[in-house]
């Protein structure tokens, strides 16, 4: 069946010479950081520091980082998994994630967000070598600009995606089919109707924006549309 509907990708720019090279799908970014076993030991130092604080915030954060360390499914349906591509027919929710999620991922802007937290507690000669040795320690500080992914209509067929925690495709996009998505209504509804991507998508059957502050009264951003040369 193709996909006769826009899907949306939320990232940044972080990772566009990965999308340029090898397509947006291609290659997992995370594994150039080995941001894996960053998170496990971040979540583990972090449990050092304040597991037995029943009033600090990181009671609530844990389970965040905890399902990020452990990469699965919660019994609540939320998705810990990370390092596949997922896309959205929510261009509003790829928006949100890009401009949420400083570094286009949200594992590893969590992992460097409490690694900074850690540092002002723990000892630094205490810290286990997979944290001060990691390449993701390459990202402090630097900026990207958010971007989002727009594959059009017709690009992907059923086969290409997977339901992000496995529902069955033609049944969701079948759903999105009867939804009239410029309704805000239909709209929030779409945003629990995500994909995995199972194939690589060449960056020139994309569009790409990068989300920039809008000088408009009223309007928080613009997208301002990239294209990348061949």
């Amino acid at each position: 069946m193709k996909i006769n509907i826009k899907l949306f990708h939320g990232t940044s720019t972080l990772f566009q010479d990965s999308i340029i090279n090898n397509g947006l799908g291609g290659k997992n970014p995370l594994i150039k950081y080995q941001a894996y076993d960053f998170i496990k030991a971040i979540y583990k130092c972090g449990n050092e520091l304040w597991g037995d604080n029943l009033h600090h915030p990181w009671q609530v954060q844990k389970i965040v980082l905890r399902g990020m360390a452990e990469q699965h499914i919660s019994g609540g349906g939320f998705n810990w998994r990370h390092g596949e591509t997922y896309i959205t027919p929510s261009m509003g929710k790829a928006i949100n994630y890009a401009q949420h999620n400083p570094y286009g991922s949200e594992l590893i802007s969590n992992a460097l967000y409490y690694y900074k937290k850690i540092i002002q507690k723990y000892p630094e000669e205490n810290l286990p070598e997979v944290i001060t040795t990691s390449p993701i320690l390459d990202l402090l500080d630097v900026s990207f600009t958010p971007l989002i992914i727009e594959i059009p209509i017709g690009v992907l067929y059923s086969e290409d995606l997977e339901g992000e925690t496995d529902q069955d495709v033609i049944q969701q996009v079948r759903k999105l089919k009867e939804m009239d998505l410029s309704n805000p209504s239909d709209e929030f509804l779409s945003e629990q109707l995500n994909f995995r991507l199972q194939k690589s998508i060449p960056v020139d059957k994309l569009r790409c924006y990068c989300i920039v502050p809008s000088n408009k009264d009223n309007i928080d951003y613009q997208l301002k549309e990239v294209m990348y040369a061949d």
